[in-house]
């Protein structure tokens, strides 16, 4: 049978990445800036993000049918055996540009992660449900560390943030997974009463939310990367304390050691820019996207000073004129909403750098 759920979690793994380009690809189409759960009501009306959607519960429905039948220690490691596929598809169908250091990050990240999983593993399958509150607890930790690393409003971090949320919702999937193995179609009067399938459906969201939100300021790979460091060993260390598995010393310490250390490495080379372009769409650093022009200024507000200011970013200059781009979600007043706006206006007279 385990070899059963390993197919099952290289399945699901390669469900998840095919379903992460389809969702990066809709993410860089919508509007810019937005909150993270606005933001997935925006993409969940879109029909490709809908089908990666469905590809995603498809991987998943894997992955919990793979935890059931294989130590969580095998399934969380081979789950991130796509991620080599989300890179090519990146490069060849998203446009994205990887640096030699965005490169190094990644794979770090991904065989640290894989080295310090299968080192911090049992051999055996174990299915002792953990307790009401202790599922509980789990979720109410995650989510509050989650929120704490959303403050730095980077692809990344929203990266991170989300696999802290996974981390749950794999301890969830197999809590559903373990209730079905064994006690069959009677496990839904049994889920009904446990906190489980809850808690996965609104961590689920909300870390589908934040995905989609790194997705829109980082390639694709390097969040899904960020992810995986901790949604792969963070449910196997968990699984250590809560489903009784041993932990053996020795060599697969200083494996897990060795991972671990290959984990934090990667994600110090991974961008930590909020604005860098991705998949070659320049995308404002902050704000909402939206634009306003007030009469006798020349100012463009909702965009930072750096991309509009001596003409460095948006072609203008405060002085002699200037050519606005209107972004998709881009909002002109006192003009017409056509998609460039090209205007002149004398300067201020509180303007001083308009002043000879």
């Amino acid at each position: 049978m385990f070899w059963v759920g390993a197919s099952l979690a290289i399945a699901a793994g390669l469900g998840y990445n095919v379903a992460a380009a389809l969702e990066k690809r809709e993410a860089l189409a919508a509007p810019f800036g937005l909150r993270a759960m606005r933001l997935l009501g925006v993409l969940a009306r879109r029909r490709l993000w809908i089908v990666a959607a469905a590809l995603s519960l498809l991987a998943w429905v894997a992955e919990t049918a793979a935890l059931a039948l294989a130590p969580i220690a095998m399934v969380m490691p081979l789950l991130a055996a796509g991620r080599a596929i989300l890179v090519l598809l990146g490069i060849l169908w998203l446009g994205e540009r990887f640096g030699r250091k965005e490169l190094a990050g990644i794979g770090l990240v991904s065989v640290g992660a894989v080295a310090a999983a299968v080192a911090a593993g049992g051999s055996s399958v174990s299915r002792t449900p953990v307790s009401f509150w202790t599922q509980v607890l789990l979720g109410i930790v995650v989510l509050a560390g989650a929120l704490a690393v959303t403050q730095l409003r980077t692809g990344v971090a929203f990266g991170v943030a989300a696999g802290i949320l996974y981390t749950a919702t794999a301890i969830y999937s197999k809590e559903i997974g373990d209730a079905f193995a064994v006690h069959g179609l009677g496990a839904w009067s049994i889920l009904a009463q446990s906190p489980a399938p809850w808690a996965l459906i609104v961590l689920a969201i909300g870390a589908q939310a934040l995905v989609q939100a790194g997705f829109q300021r980082a390639n694709a790979a390097s969040v899904t990367s960020a992810m995986a460091a901790v949604a792969t060993p963070g449910p196997v260390i968990i699984g250590l304390f809560l489903y009784g598995e041993r932990f053996s010393a020795g060599a697969r310490g200083a494996i897990l050691g060795i991972g671990l250390a290959g984990v934090v490495l990667g994600l110090a080379l991974l961008p930590r820019s909020a604005g860098s372009p991705v998949g070659g769409v320049a995308r404002p650093r902050s704000g909402r996207g939206r634009l306003q022009i007030r009469r006798g200024r020349n100012r463009v507000r909702g965009v930072p000073p750096d991309e509009h200011h001596d003409g460095e970013a948006a072609g203008s200059t405060p002085c002699s004129g200037m050519s606005v781009t209107r972004a998709p979600s881009a909002e002109v007043k006192q003009g017409s909403p056509s998609l460039v706006l090209n205007r002149r206006s004398s300067p201020a007279p509180e303007d001083r750098r308009c002043r000879p």
